[in-house]
């Protein structure tokens, strides 16, 4: 497969209903200096462009921001405003073949946001974790798997059809029909658009199953959010099946099913709330 639009990819655009509310959050003059990090949350394509500008020379922290809160404290209201009205929209993207694909681009929007809200609230019972680049994290954990399906929507189509007849899982597919996995696609564009290293390790082990290895307990929490977000119904729909190897996860981060269960209730809350923020949105 050749690799040069990885290079050549500058941004990712965002989806239709979510640049919606986006838009109509941004005519209000009043709002964007009132919580303009409410109003990117749960876009990962905004997100990748915030952070990317952020850590650009420019603003004196190169490939050291990694939130979206300290990214939006560095810029401030002005210079997000611009960077969403310059944000490609996916139907009006310069790609053909993402209709003929049958991706659902909102499930794949839905799990980022569900990860991320997740992501946030799974590291408060962890110590040395910071709640904020946690979700980060989790928003765009899947930016690479979101290239691949907005850059070349029928080649991801065709790897998630060879997936689900041979049973294997997608990276598997992606790197017997591409020779690439959509984690190495995030972390090659994390570090195109200089994020921190921390951000890039996260996205390179994008993948955790029976061969996989947990390294740290942030990519460890990022994964329990990926998870949980496959097994409450949440999935990307693309991956055939929960790609997360949990007993690795919960071996790693010292857990078993009694703490889930414990901290079910808090974090069905959490996803209640995203869920009727995005349908207020939409």
């Amino acid at each position: 497969m050749n690799r040069d639009w990885i290079e050549t990819l500058d941004s990712l655009p965002s989806i239709p209903t979510q640049m919606a509310g986006v838009l109509e959050e941004v005519g209000k003059t009043s709002a964007m200096d009132y919580n303009i990090v409410k109003m990117i949350q749960y876009d990962p394509a905004i997100a990748c462009r915030v952070l990317k500008l952020a850590n650009a020379p420019l603003y004196g922290y190169p490939s050291r921001i990694a939130s979206l809160q300290q990214a939006s404290g560095l810029l401030g209201p002005g210079a997000i405003k611009n960077m969403i009205l310059t944000t490609p929209v996916l139907e009006r993207f310069n790609r053909e073949g993402y209709l003929e694909s049958e991706i659902d681009f909102n499930k794949l929007w839905l799990h980022s946001s569900i990860v991320a809200i997740l992501s946030k609230n799974l590291s408060s019972h962890f110590s040395n974790l910071e709640a904020d680049v946690a979700f980060t994290n989790g928003l765009i954990h899947d930016i690479g798997k979101i290239a691949l399906a907005v850059v070349q929507p029928m080649v991801m189509k065709e790897t998630v059809q060879c997936a689900q007849t041979k049973g294997w899982r997608l990276k598997e597919a992606e790197e017997n029909m591409l020779g690439i996995s959509h984690s190495k696609i995030g972390a090659l564009l994390g570090a195109k658009w200089g994020f921190p290293n921390l951000l890039i390790e996260v996205l390179e082990q994008g993948f955790i199953a029976e061969q996989g290895e947990v390294s740290d307990s942030l990519t460890a929490v990022i994964h329990l959010a990926r998870y949980l977000a496959f097994k409450w119904g949440f999935g990307d729909g693309l991956e055939p099946e929960n790609p997360v190897c949990a007993l690795k996860v919960f071996s790693f981060l010292d857990i078993a099913d009694a703490d889930i269960n414990q901290w079910e209730p808090e974090l069905t809350a959490v996803i209640e709330s995203v869920l009727q923020t995005l349908d207020a949105d939409d």
